[in-house]
């Protein structure tokens, strides 16, 4: 297939178009309105260097307020309706599609600095619940961001092992490790939002830690990989 698509340049990019567009148009916008009722959208298409091509969008939707004119349990309770990265239990055509194009695969490139998955932050933390995180008012001292480093390190390491079809939970890997929920929570924000800037965080269980962020709707017509995080800052535009 990369073969045909480097030699097929024009007829690649033409069959993508045409796709993506239907799926805009029929599915996004469509009279389900899947991820609620689009207002606005902006989107470019970029190619891989195997001629793959795929598409960046920003969508603009009118229960989604931006975060600093909503409650965290507003933003929390959207992001639930209509998004999630759990593996389905009772959909086989939608469990074997996530576990087609939804896991993250680690490759030489996201990790050119050494066993640490540095392109997207895999594997991706646990959480219990969706939780939305505000900046922490003043930082901890150094002490305890160590602390909250050393804690981060050990459960991504011990999450990075679990299996797909695992069914162990956040509590059971925590209680292994001696770890307070509490305070994985505490260096969880930390991390997330010691940029400054709120963060989402979606329910997620340790074995799901690769699955990328996605609508059930969305994912079933268009057969392909997606992530679709809430947008908390214009950082993440870029």
């Amino acid at each position: 297939m990369s073969f045909w698509l480097r030699t097929n340049p024009v007829s690649a990019a033409r069959h993508f178009d045409h796709r993506f567009q239907l799926f805009v148009n029929n599915v996004l916008c469509g009279v389900s309105k899947p991820v609620g009722k689009i207002v606005d959208f902006k989107y470019r298409i970029e190619f891989q260097q195997r001629g793959s091509p795929h598409a960046h969008m920003v969508i603009w939707v009118k229960e989604a307020s931006p975060i600093t004119k909503q409650t965290t349990e507003q933003v929390k309770k959207f992001v639930e309706i209509y998004v999630t990265c759990a593996l389905p239990e009772d959909q086989d055509d939608l469990r074997s599609t996530v576990e087609t194009v939804q896991m993250h695969t680690h490759s030489v490139a996201c990790k050119k600095s050494g066993k640490q998955c540095i392109t997207v932050g895999f594997p991706l933390p646990a959480m219990e619940n969706t939780t939305v995180y505000l900046p922490i008012v003043s930082s901890p001292p150094e002490s305890l961001t160590k602390v909250y480093e050393d804690i981060l390190h050990t459960v991504q390491t011990n999450v990075n092992d679990i299996q797909l079809n695992s069914s162990v939970q956040l509590r059971d890997s925590l209680d292994k490790l001696e770890i307070n929920m509490d305070t994985y929570l505490q260096a969880i924000r930390w991390l997330k939002t010691k940029n400054g800037q709120p963060a989402v965080l979606i329910q997620r269980k340790p074995a799901e830690n690769r699955i990328n962020i996605y609508n059930a709707n969305l994912l079933s017509a268009w057969k392909a990989n997606m992530d679709i995080p809430f947008i908390t800052t214009d950082k993440q535009l870029q």
